[in-house]
């Protein structure tokens, strides 16, 4: 069979198959069948581009003309970045034309020295059963990755959704990925991936495409980025520099303070099909699902905490109560055996304070104790410890502090105390934790080192 019998062979199938078919060689046109021809009709390219080269070669001198094949602008790119490049011999680009309901695939090869560009141009209608039963896969492992990740106990929905982002992504179904909710004044933007950037955790102006997103009663579908007219006052902040997207956002307000705005993106003029609108739609209510569950979670951690917080601290003055103090001073006595960890322990009590709830009353007292706990909060470090020992008896544990640098402490605490409206003065003991002597015993040595202070004034 002669390669021209393969040639005519081949058309045929093409244009039986409804493909349309177009083929350069060097920039040449070697063939472009009638399919091809109809489809640009379809496509509104005028008689005058009878091929997508003579519509790039014309693509920058009318802007109308730009502005009325701005959706091909991607694959121009690609094709002029391929032949103006001797060091790539290939190249590939699909895009969907659901406007009318085409697809366009190109391909550009180097065979034999010679550099190949072949378009072709097939209507969708022909995919859409495989195209949803894809879609029904993406949908069951999306909810699969969904449910697997909801059940860890140290679920975050950032990792929910950027698993999700990355599938999409993987299908070449979205370029971007953006959920953000309304906080006052600002977009907060609780998960967004556009390709590379990450802007998860940052804050829009409400004015913003997700704020204007979030204000519609209904999705919308935004063809070209570049053209949107929203309503005055509202403007698109690019993270790089700006394309054409096209756009898909949801509103929602699921309660609880859930209110705000999902965005599908991707490149392209009206680069959606319905189909895929079908599934981000079904994609959406998984999203607020997780959204909240995510805010469910917060709270009943929130709860947890607080209920931790009643159960091992002093109401008044937000110290740690004695249950607590006992348990960390049992850890920190394995810590000074085992790894020679050092800890000075601060026996701290108010001189005549009975005398001051006397005079004042409990409600004055209960004040000079709360002055008293905060003054001590401030000169303390994080990873030391205030507990209430009983009354007007508090606790200090110091860890990694030598004795003078813990006198230092107490003497500025001390001064402070002294210089407030409450002119308190207090009475202390100091010890470094001794870890050959029970907790009992090291409490017992530090609260009489106190009251030989106390006795001794």
């Amino acid at each position: 069979m002669t390669n021209e019998e393969i040639g005519v062979i081949f058309q045929n199938i093409m244009q039986s198959k409804n493909v349309g078919l177009l083929v350069l060689k060097n920039d040449k046109v070697r063939h472009i069948n009638k399919n091809f021809k109809n489809y640009l009709k379809n496509l509104g390219i005028e008689a005058s581009y009878k091929t997508l080269l003579d519509i790039n070669e014309n693509y920058n001198q009318d802007f109308q003309i730009y502005k009325k094949y701005s959706f091909l602008e991607n694959l121009l790119e690609k094709y002029k970045k391929f032949n103006s490049n001797d060091n790539e011999d290939r190249t590939h680009h699909t895009m969907a034309l659901s406007k009318s309901n085409l697809e366009l695939f190109y391909t550009g090869f180097v065979h034999n020295g010679e550099k190949y560009n072949v378009f072709t141009l097939k209507p969708l209608h022909k995919n859409l059963k495989l195209m949803n039963n894809k879609f029904f896969e993406l949908l069951k492992n999306i909810n699969k990755l969904s449910t697997e990740i909801l059940s860890n106990s140290n679920f975050k929905s950032y990792d929910v959704f950027n698993q999700i982002f990355s599938i999409l992504e993987k299908e070449m179904m979205l370029d971007a990925f953006i959920i953000s909710l309304e906080d006052d004044d600002f977009m907060y933007i609780n998960f967004g991936k556009i390709k590379a950037h990450d802007l998860s955790d940052l804050y829009l102006p409400k004015y913003s495409l997700t704020g204007y997103v979030s204000t519609q009663k209904q999705s919308i579908y935004i063809k070209n980025s570049l053209e949107i007219d929203m309503q005055e006052g509202f403007k698109i902040f690019h993270a790089s520099k700006p394309e054409v997207y096209s756009v898909f956002g949801i509103p929602f307000d699921v309660g609880n303070g859930l209110k705000g705005a999902i965005l599908f993106e991707r490149k392209g003029y009206d680069s959606f099909l319905k189909p895929e609108i079908k599934i981000l739609e079904e994609l959406s209510y998984t999203i607020l699902s997780i959204l909240k569950f995510a805010k469910l979670y917060e709270d009943l951690n929130n709860e947890k905490e607080k209920i931790y917080d009643l159960a091992i601290k002093d109401k008044l003055t937000n110290a740690y109560n004695r249950v607590f103090l006992g348990e960390y001073l049992e850890n920190a006595l394995e810590k000074a055996k085992r790894y020679g960890e050092k800890y000075v322990l601060i026996f701290v009590d108010i001189d005549g304070f009975k005398s001051i709830n006397d005079k004042h009353g409990h409600n004055y007292g209960d004040t000079c104790l709360v002055f008293f706990a905060e003054t001590i909060f401030n000169c303390i470090r994080n990873s030391d410890i205030l507990a209430r020992y009983g009354g007007d008896e508090f606790l200090i544990v110091l860890n990694e502090t030598s004795l003078s640098e813990a006198k230092k402490i107490i003497d500025r605490i001390n001064i402070k105390l002294q210089n407030s409206h409450f002119k308190l003065s207090i009475s202390y003991g100091l010890l470094e934790l001794d870890k050959n002597l029970t907790i009992e015993e090291n409490l017992n040595i530090v609260d009489n080192l106190m009251y030989k202070m106390k006795y001794n004034k």
